[in-house]
């Protein structure tokens, strides 16, 4: 009623930090005030300096309602903010119900490819705006609202008692959003995650399950780490993860095992269990892998060196001692010509690193003589190792 008798106010008007009535009444959840809003011709494609909608700013609070109303006004679910959709803005804040919306409506953001991403990324980051600059752009880009400030939609709204002044008071606020700062623009030249990455990385679970009904490429990496999804479930220890993609994904057991990091040294999944201690991801590994196993655990990263190796190295004596348990080689040598015992000198946990070593050695090469008692028993351990399975 007010915006109806006060002609001189323009519904999509926004203040210095490109927030419109429509943005604050969605990071409030005001569902009544969004409705009269869009009803009354507010734009829902508006985007304010960072480049975030309504909708942006509905999907990170898990507003299921709100997302709906935005959509059904014309809300564009392919906009994207710092090069993530909707979609993944949803598996970022574990929100099932959501992410199961927009793969009902949008199923083809689950399969965007990092390219599509880095295009629209850069597009949307081309240049640092202004408060006086003024796009108007088709429905797939994002719109900026014109120069003049929201000072006077903020004080109609400030004496609405439907709102509580809640919208004047953000709208003249400038401590509610932080303004684009050079590390923000900066973003167009890095490719964001996808949803699988996200999920992957947060230990999403239940995310991960409804994206994997979808039958997305599990082979993607990040384009800024060179990381698949089951390294950074592996980084990270995430065990459940690296069971759900080895479970589904039985047929490219080999191709993901074998899959590298050539931005990281050339590390595997194992690798990247080995240096933190994943125990529970590599026994996994192992697990589907059966007979097998040698897939993993012979191969090399550029320094030569097996998942052994680096656990020796850091010194994660129960990684080392299930690895043996398994039957892995403790001959192979790195590309200095080095054992995976020659490199538990290096650690802190040197002691107990080499007491593995030992009870290996014994179990599998009965004490013959003095050997077994020495302070360096890496020499022993060459050329013995058992038939690994």
């Amino acid at each position: 009623m007010l915006l109806s008798e006060n002609t001189s106010i323009h519904i999509n008007e926004a203040d210095n930090l490109g927030l419109t009535a429509l943005y604050s009444a969605a990071l409030y959840n005001h569902m009544q005030i969004c409705h009269l809003l869009l009803e009354m011709g507010a734009d829902p494609n508006i985007a304010n300096k960072n480049g975030e909608t309504p909708l942006h700013v509905a999907c990170k609070s898990g507003h299921f309602e709100m997302c709906r109303l935005m959509i059904q006004f014309g809300a564009d679910c392919e906009f994207r903010f710092r090069g993530r959709s909707c979609l993944d803005l949803a598996v970022q804040g574990n929100y099932p119900m959501l992410v199961r919306f927009f793969l009902a409506i949008c199923p083809h953001l689950l399969r965007s490819s990092d390219g599509q991403q880095q295009q629209q990324l850069n597009s949307s980051f081309s240049s640092p705006r202004s408060p006086s600059s003024s796009f108007s752009m088709s429905r797939n880009s994002f719109q900026l609202s014109s120069s003049s400030s929201m000072s006077a939609t903020g004080s109609v709204f400030g004496g609405n008692s439907l709102m509580n002044g809640s919208i004047g008071s953000l709208m003249s606020s400038s401590s509610m959003m932080n303004h684009v700062n050079q590390s923000e623009l900066e973003m167009k030249d890095k490719t964001a995650p996808t949803a699988l990455i996200i999920a992957s990385s947060l230990n999403h679970v239940e995310i991960l399950k409804i994206l994997l009904q979808h039958e997305p490429a599990v082979d993607l990496v990040d384009a800024n780490s060179g990381k698949s999804c089951i390294m950074i479930a592996c980084e990270r220890g995430h065990h459940k993860i690296v069971h759900l993609f080895l479970s589904r994904n039985r047929h490219s057991l080999l191709a993901i095992l074998n899959q590298v990091n050539i931005k990281e040294n050339d590390w595997s999944c194992v690798h990247y269990a080995a240096v933190n201690n994943s125990i529970k991801c590599m026994q996994i590994i192992a697990h589907y892998s059966g007979e097998q196993r040698s897939i993993w655990s012979e191969l090399k990263d550029k320094n030569g060196r097996t998942p052994l190796h680096l656990a020796s190295l850091y010194g994660h004596f129960d990684f080392v001692r299930c690895l043996l348990d398994y039957g892995v080689r403790t001959d192979m040598q790195d590309n200095d010509g080095k054992v995976p015992a020659d490199l538990a000198s290096a650690t802190l946990h040197y002691h107990q690193v080499m007491k593995v070593f030992r009870e290996f050695a014994q179990k599998n090469n009965p004490p013959a003589g003095p050997y077994t008692h020495q302070r360096y028993p890496s020499a022993t351990l060459r050329g013995h190792a058992p038939a690994y399975l």
